[in-house]
């Protein structure tokens, strides 16, 4: 009977130590990266509210993304209902195909960086996913190396669009900001992706620069050095992937972006990256 009762309780000390190791953030977030790479094509709603000029953008748009080869078909929901924009490379190279949604203007081939793509967003249309998070962290990881476990911390269980989620906040302490100098062949979409910042960040910290193309080779600007202070993450307990994304600072929100109705796609059909596809209005 003593061996019976040893081997229950053995049991379920081993159960509680297992659901605790569950909740570790750093783990957790390991399986998120790992997910990240995993599922490469995914299809849902996304909600985004990004501060811009000191009032917060709420957009919403419908979306089917291949990461592999790179593909992207949304419909704005709001502002700009029924707009529908098209990236597949095999067939604009690097543009985008938009449908305005606006009688008798046509549809028209626009560069990724084009001020129309841009209009009240932080991001350039390619970095629709989860793949910049996961770098942005990855590189904050790297840089933190045996402290990173005093950046990370599991809040709890939480409920996101009927899916139980892990809560994650992840502070960096070292935030701050530098000045940086502009070199030849650069622009702010470059920095960005150098430095693993948002764009909208270099515009908003400094008064000099007035939009995503105002800077020239030689320029003093400032950047942050890294790309949040605070950020909260709702991971999916199933699949791992950050259903909702907190960004803030010391104004408060930054970006936050929530992915309702999320499918895991095993294989879209090419036809679903053209715009002859049904339901499409190009």
């Amino acid at each position: 009977m003593k061996h019976y009762i040893t081997l229950v309780c053995f049991f379920i000390i081993s159960l509680c130590s297992s659901k605790a190791q569950d909740h570790n953030p750093y783990n957790i977030l390991l399986k998120m990266f790992e997910a990240i790479d995993t599922h490469n094509n995914l299809q849902g709603n996304l909600y985004s509210e990004e501060r811009l000029d000191g009032f917060n953008q709420k957009n919403e748009i419908e979306f089917k993304l291949s990461n592999r080869p790179r593909m992207i078909y949304l419909k704005s929901v709001e502002p700009n209902k029924g707009v529908e924009i098209l990236y597949n490379p095999s067939l604009y190279g690097e543009r985008a195909y938009v449908n305005p949604n606006k009688f008798l203007i046509p549809n028209v081939k626009l560069g990724l960086q084009n001020r129309l793509l841009l209009d009240k967003r932080h991001h350039t249309l390619v970095n629709l996913g989860f793949e910049f998070l996961k770098d942005v962290f990855t590189d904050a990881f790297n840089r933190a190396g045996d402290q990173v476990d005093s950046l990370l911390n599991f809040k709890g269980m939480v409920e996101f669009d009927g899916k139980e989620c892990f809560e994650i906040v992840i502070s960096d302490p070292t935030y701050t900001t530098k000045k940086y100098t502009v070199k030849e062949g650069e622009d702010i979409f470059s920095i960005s992706s150098k430095l693993l910042i948002s764009e909208y960040s270099i515009i908003e910290m400094n008064d000099g620069v007035d939009g995503f193309w105002d800077i020239a080779t030689g320029d003093v600007i400032i950047v942050p050095t890294s790309y949040a202070p605070k950020t909260t993450l709702y991971i999916d307990t199933e699949n791992y992937l950050p259903l909702m994304q907190l960004l803030e600072d010391d104004k408060g929100l930054f970006e936050k972006y929530e992915f309702i109705n999320l499918q895991l796609i095993e294989k879209f059909t090419p036809e679903e990256f053209n715009p002859s596809f049904k339901g499409y209005e190009f």
